[in-house]
């Protein structure tokens, strides 16, 4: 049994009351402490919240204006943290954190679950598919959710890929996270769910790996996923695409290669065009950075210029489209061209500076980013360094605040190289360079920092 404390204010009492009413259904092996309703008569109420706080093994913190300003809510995450080491605070944020970050009465350096919306709008199936996820490893107390009628399963599917979005988009521990994607396999491997929404929550799981850098668990989901994938071509072609997007990151280009061409011969046979055509337009952008990485420069080129053929007819393939013009002009920096690189990216930044559908906004400064720094280095190649530190700003506005390891890494390699360039001959920086973008398109790209 997990023992968990649930610090707030009484002001937010109706959320209060909504998680108590919940948590019995949907995770019983967790015993939260709530004072109002738990506190032992005749104790005094001092002394039964410090010894509940010594037995808990997780705090929950409700943070809001109202317990930012509570001395009973100050005292509470006092004593825990003076209890025993090593254990969990999730905080459970009523409003957007953010402008707190010097008072720690809203737990600036915990990743929490933000509620705000769901609050607002109501949504109790939200509520109710999140809460398992503060159990990492457990499943919910109710097995009959993982034993659907037929009718109630692909809900639950709808609801799991909601929530496995909202979790990455909150950036959460990496427990909370994984915690979620078991409830998605073991709803997979359910009785109950039907291939629609099997092959959906599937390919949900799979962009889990991808969002972690999770090469080796990608390649092995979406190999047994694609094996057991026999009716539905559209599914079939994007776990051939990710293991294609394994097994290159993997370091084993023959088999990438072979995964994209059965992802190419699914995506023929879709009977909707304009599905075929997303999926044909995917398939080369991905064969384009393949290429690239065998140092096949003019394959490259001729697969980012089909890819945006495909492409570009679509408003959430923007950002993609985007991405090709940028990975054109690494191709032509690779062939010490600037002026060429340039232009490319005059055109990556004309698309990603006007209406982008919510999908690619998604996206967007993940590209925008890898603009700038391709920027910055067609600019230092040129021999234009005021243009050069200009694009590396550019490229540290962007990645500012994101979980972008590599992004990190190679914003302090531009800034290095960029700085030093009066003691290194332009081939020694050339050769940087290529070497630079070729291992960028092997691996380690959009990499999670945790």
């Amino acid at each position: 049994m997990l023992r968990g404390f649930l610090s707030y204010s009484h002001h937010d009492r109706a959320f209060v009351d909504m998680l108590a009413r919940l948590l019995p259904e949907v995770a019983a092996d967790l015993e939260v402490f709530i004072d109002r309703r738990d506190h032992a008569p005749g104790e005094a109420l001092s002394r039964d919240l410090r010894r509940r706080l010594d037995e808990a093994d997780v705090l929950l913190p409700c943070v809001s204006p109202h317990a930012a300003a509570s001395a009973w809510c100050a005292q509470e995450r006092a004593w825990f943290r003076e209890g025993r080491p090593g254990r969990r605070i999730l905080p459970l944020r009523l409003v957007p954190h953010g402008g707190h970050d010097g008072d720690e009465a809203w737990y600036p350096e915990h990743v929490g679950v933000d509620f705000t919306g769901w609050l607002r709008d109501g949504d109790r199936t939200f509520f109710e598919r999140l809460l398992p996820a503060l159990l990492p490893g457990r499943a919910p107390s109710s097995t009959r959710r993982f034993e659907p009628d037929g009718t109630r399963a692909p809900t639950m599917a709808q609801d799991l890929i909601k929530v496995m979005s909202a979790v990455r988009a909150h950036a959460l521990p990496a427990d909370v996270d994984s915690a979620v994607v078991q409830l998605a396999i073991a709803l997979i491997q359910s009785a109950g769910l039907g291939a629609g929404p099997r092959n959906a929550l599937g390919l949900a799981v799979a962009g889990h790996f991808v969002q972690r850098g999770d090469w080796a668990a990608l390649r092995d989901w979406s190999t047994a996923s694609a094996a057991a994938t026999t009716d539905d071509d559209a599914a079939a072609c994007q776990f051939h695409q990710h293991l294609a997007l394994a097994e290159r990151r993997l370091g084993r280009h023959d088999s990438a290669g072979q995964h994209l061409g059965a992802a190419r011969r699914y995506a023929e046979r879709l009977s909707q065009p304009a599905e075929r055509r997303r999926a044909l337009g995917q398939i080369d952008r991905e064969a384009g950075t393949l290429a690239i990485a065998l140092d096949q420069r003019e394959h490259a080129r001729a697969h980012y210029r089909s890819s945006r053929v495909h492409l570009e007819v679509f408003v959430s393939e923007r950002a993609h489209v985007a991405q090709t013009w940028v990975k054109t002009a690494q191709i032509d920096l690779l062939d010490d061209d600037a002026e060429a690189a340039l232009r490319c990216l005059d055109r990556a930044d004309t698309i990603l500076g006007g209406e982008l559908a919510p999908e690619a906004r998604v996206h967007g400064p993940a590209v925008e980013a890898h603009a700038a720094k391709t920027r910055a280095l067609a600019h230092y190649l040129d021999g234009d360094l005021t243009a050069a530190w200009e694009a590396v700003a550019r490229h540290a506005r962007v990645i500012a605040g994101r979980a972008w390891a590599n992004e990190d890494r190679q914003a302090a390699q531009l800034t290095w190289l960029i700085a030093t360039s009066a003691v290194h001959p332009r081939r020694l920086r050339y050769e940087l360079v290529c070497k630079g973008i070729q291992a960028e398109s092997r691996g380690g790209e959009g990499e999670r920092r945790r």
